[in-house]
């Protein structure tokens, strides 16, 4: 899998390949919340624990399909408050990884349920609860370097999450469905570590 980020300042695209090694001196800190965001994520956590197979495919389909909206209104935002078009870029790059990935995991739904359609998953979405707010301030201030470390620790809370999830289900589909989805968050935080230390090398340089 490859990882296409333009938005380095020498106007060449970065292409990142995903590397299945575990990321080396891993200290970015994970995002801060206060209670009432900690008490919304522990019910989505609870409502997560409880779907089935088919249930939690949907449940991740449409989670793709929310972060896509919310990366494509970010873009829109970005382009409009901010000086950066890099910021742009990369709002742009993520909401096209989302609608891939939603596309791709439709295809795996109607391949295990054929006729079938996911279910309309409403209420809140745990990836999207985890950044929507604060990435929506951080667009308006252009600070890329903030965004990519705010969106590093979303990622790797996400996946401490699922692997969490994971380690409690009993069920063997959900169990590789939720091993599948941290390795992802893993993947990206990794991406995106990749980035930062590129513009950073590029700062001091």
């Amino acid at each position: 899998m490859v990882f296409f980020c333009p938005f380095i300042s020498n106007g060449k695209e970065n292409e990142i390949r995903l590397s299945p090694e575990k990321s080396k001196g891993d200290t970015m800190a994970t995002p801060r919340y206060g209670q009432g965001e900690r008490e919304t994520l522990g019910g989505s956590i609870e409502e997560i624990e409880g779907l089935d197979y088919k249930a939690l495919l949907s449940y991740i389909i449409n989670q793709e399909m929310k972060k896509a909206e919310m990366y494509n209104t970010l873009r829109l935002l970005s382009k409009d408050a901010v000086w950066d078009q890099r910021v742009t870029r990369l709002f742009k790059v993520m909401y096209e990884e989302s609608v891939g990935n939603a596309e791709r995991l439709l295809e795996t739904f109607r391949k295990e349920f054929p006729g079938k359609n996911p279910a309309d998953s409403g209420g809140h979405f745990l990836e999207v609860q985890l950044s929507e707010d604060r990435l929506r301030e951080l667009a308006y201030s252009g600070n890329l370097e903030e965004i990519l470390e705010h969106m590093i620790g979303a990622e790797k809370l996400t996946a401490e999450i699922y692997q969490y999830l994971m380690e409690k289900s009993e069920n063997e589909k959900v169990k590789e469905l939720l091993r599948s989805l941290s390795e992802v968050g893993l993947e990206r935080a990794r991406n995106l570590e990749e980035v930062l230390s590129s513009l950073q090398q590029e700062k001091g340089s």
